[in-house]
């Protein structure tokens, strides 16, 4: 009996052919009851939210603008620039964009020019306050040398040569020669490798030995490109593969209409179905083909956003980093999810968040919670103001990943066959769902107690 012949490949091979031949038989059972339930994409999108979305766009372009002139002056005034202009956003956003998928992606853009401006404020914050005691400690040996100069000269003229230049080397190690490395590493420790991923190679940062000041050009690469944590140089390729960004582009455009398809035609039908209907069984039935469509959307998501959208614009940019997730479908705990699934956030939290806490004495546990708790208000005010509907639930959601890490720690440890069975059961066919009937539930009692209001 050969090596071979003990492989299962066999097997999930017939299992892939299984599962997509019931997928296919569930859209046409799906078809001949319901029919074709999809809408024409992009059809409700009004000149209305055309208009304002174009205007949030300008606001995001006027913020970082200022933001950008402002980073020497006091925190006051860049806290002050985030306050207005996300308040006129939010306004924006509840009162005159009513697509809920137009609002929802200008909120998502709008957290990702925050962050990315936190990341540049951080940078030069952290780098000027380190410039500054370099320079105070600077001063202050040069006036001890300059006093001991003027002191009497001795006639043991050898002794006064060993103390200048023991001075000299006290001078040398007190205040190394500033390059953007040493800074660098000062300064939040910006060059490092970080759980096996390498933000950036150390020889691409340093291109003269001084830190230099950020031109707007520079600024608004770094705000065009895939990458939240600034740098003040980042790896590009030698030229863009245009072949590349169409196959990306056309992946991106069917993905699209795939994800309209499965939520028009399925998701949305069995919510309503779930809610409205009092029989037992057909709720079990719709809430399955709501569990396997809400999987299905997230690996659509997934697709559209990292593979296809992250890619293209690595590719114009010709940004060479373009490790923006790792093999999280492999995952055999909670933990590891959201460490492999999306670099670039995990890389921000990491560095602006996780670490910082840490070296103020707080013990990973309170740093997990606290980035677990900011990650949770981001995911509920994006929710809550594109559907104009605040329940909670998402936050909820995000806040019960703190247990499920610890459970799911757990089960790898007692039983690893099953650890990767919990992650996608708990994650993606009961936590979405659950989390999605819960929200249009609220809606739909938000609707019921409007008309009741207004009778």
């Amino acid at each position: 009996m050969t090596v071979a012949s003990n492989r299962t490949d066999g097997f999930y091979n017939l299992l892939i052919i299984i599962s997509t031949l019931s997928i296919i038989k569930f859209f046409i059972e799906d078809y001949i009851e319901f029919g074709f339930l999809m809408k024409i994409p992009f059809l409700d999108f009004s000149i209305h939210d055309i208009i304002f979305s174009a205007f949030s766009l300008l606001l995001y372009c006027l913020r970082s603008s200022i933001s950008y002139f402002i980073v020497n002056l006091s925190i006051i005034y860049t806290f002050i620039n985030f306050l207005i202009f996300e308040s006129i956003i939010i306004y924006v956003n509840l009162m005159y964009i009513k697509n809920i998928y137009l609002a929802g992606g200008l909120l998502i853009l709008n957290l990702i020019l925050i962050a990315k401006l936190v990341s540049f404020h951080v940078f030069y914050t952290s780098c000027n306050k380190v410039l500054k005691e370099e320079k105070s400690l600077k001063n202050q040996i040069v006036h001890e040398k300059r006093n001991l100069e003027c002191k009497p000269t001795f006639i043991n003229s050898e002794l006064d040569q060993k103390n200048n230049r023991n001075l000299d080397d006290t001078i040398d190690q007190k205040i190394p020669f500033i390059n953007l490395s040493n800074i660098t590493d000062r300064a939040g420790n910006y060059v490092d490798s970080l759980e096996n991923h390498t933000l950036l190679d150390q020889e691409f940062l340093i291109e003269n030995n001084d830190i230099k000041k950020c031109t707007f050009l520079h600024f608004v690469y770094f705000n065009i490109i895939p990458t939240l944590c600034y740098l003040q140089k980042y790896p590009m390729t030698e030229s863009r593969n245009c072949k590349k960004i169409l196959y990306r582009f056309f992946s991106l455009i069917i993905g699209l209409l795939i994800f309209i398809f499965v939520t028009d035609q399925y998701s949305i039908p069995s919510i309503y179905r779930i809610i409205k209907c009092d029989n037992f069984w057909i709720v079990v039935e719709n809430a399955i083909n709501l569990s396997l469509s809400t999987a299905i959307l997230f690996l659509i998501f997934f697709h559209i956003v990292f593979v296809c959208c992250l890619n293209i614009l690595a590719e114009i940019t010709r940004f060479k980093n373009i490790h923006f997730y790792q093999a999280w479908w492999n995952s055999t705990t909670v933990r590891q999810f959201w460490t492999l699934w999306n670099i670039p956030v995990h890389l921000w939290i990491k560095k602006h968040i996780y670490i910082p806490l840490r070296k103020r004495s707080l013990s990973r546990n309170q740093a997990l919670v606290c980035s677990f708790l900011i990650s949770a208000i981001v995911h509920e005010y994006v929710l809550s103001v594109c559907t104009k509907n605040f329940c909670g639930y998402v936050f909820l959601g995000m806040m019960a990943q703190i247990p499920l890490i610890y459970i799911s720690d757990k089960i790898n440890k007692l039983c690893p066959i099953l650890s990767n069975f919990f992650f996608w059961g708990s994650f993606s066919i009961i936590g979405h769902p659950i989390i999605v009937i819960l929200y249009y539930r609220s809606k739909e009692l938000s609707k019921l107690n409007f008309m009741r209001n207004h009778k």
